[in-house]
């Protein structure tokens, strides 16, 4: 099932910022840094269903100094505009050795920074593009995050999402909210977050929305 919203807010639904406001930043890259050379295989059967499409779907319009943050191990690398203006970030530097590597075997020219998502080491209106794919769901403070996505974004810039959390429909939410704790302690990521909300309390504007999957995935643009 697919929801098409162009420039206005979708069916309210359940919000929970979730758990992970409780995972310390060490504690979130020390996780990650522990599986950063299983990722790839862990998240093939949704890349090859799902999220491939999405980022071609998305990543084709991005334009001028892009920034990716959460990048992890580089997965968005392909799709992106050829001689593309790309600086790539995580705060995980054993995720971040792959994206490196994933970008000389594609013959990709990029930079490369650890920084952390919610703490960006960059002067404000300073990218044309900002990405982030997958990685709102992961974030100890998601807003705290799309925030400064916001503040390192130029006025005439946009901010790319694609992101999974919060179904719109009643049961699967509630699947997901019994499944949240085991999740999250496995994976390090929530179920349950309403990206709408996020985005709303964070007064950026929806330019487009899709949402795929029983409205588990959220293919967003924003502008400032």
């Amino acid at each position: 099932m697919v929801i098409y919203v162009h420039g206005m807010d979708e069916t309210r639904v359940r919000f929970s910022v979730g758990p992970l406001q409780n995972m310390s930043n060490q504690k979130a890259k020390n996780h990650y840094a522990s599986f950063a050379k299983y990722y790839d295989f862990g998240t093939f059967l949704f890349e090859i269903l799902f999220f491939r499409r999405f980022r071609k779907y998305l990543l084709k319009s991005a334009k001028g100094k892009i920034l990716e943050i959460g990048a992890g191990t580089g997965k968005n690398l392909p799709y992106y505009p050829k001689d593309s203006d790309l600086t790539l970030t995580d705060f995980t530097p054993e995720m971040l050795e792959i994206a490196k590597k994933r970008a000389k075997k594609l013959r990709i020219s990029a930079n490369f920074k650890l920084a952390d998502s919610e703490k960006l080491p960059f002067k404000s209106k300073n990218f044309d593009t900002i990405v982030d794919t997958l990685g709102l769901c992961t974030y100890p403070n998601p807003l705290k995050a799309l925030n400064e996505m916001k503040r390192v974004c130029k006025p005439s810039g946009k901010i790319i999402l694609i992101e999974h959390g919060s179904s719109n429909i009643q049961l699967i939410q509630k699947i997901q909210h019994g499944r949240e704790p085991k999740h999250l302690k496995s994976t390090g990521c929530s179920l349950t977050r309403n990206y709408l909300n996020i985005i709303k309390k964070s007064n950026l504007k929806i330019m487009n929305i899709k949402r795929n999957f029983f409205g588990i995935f959220y293919l967003i643009e924003l502008k400032l």
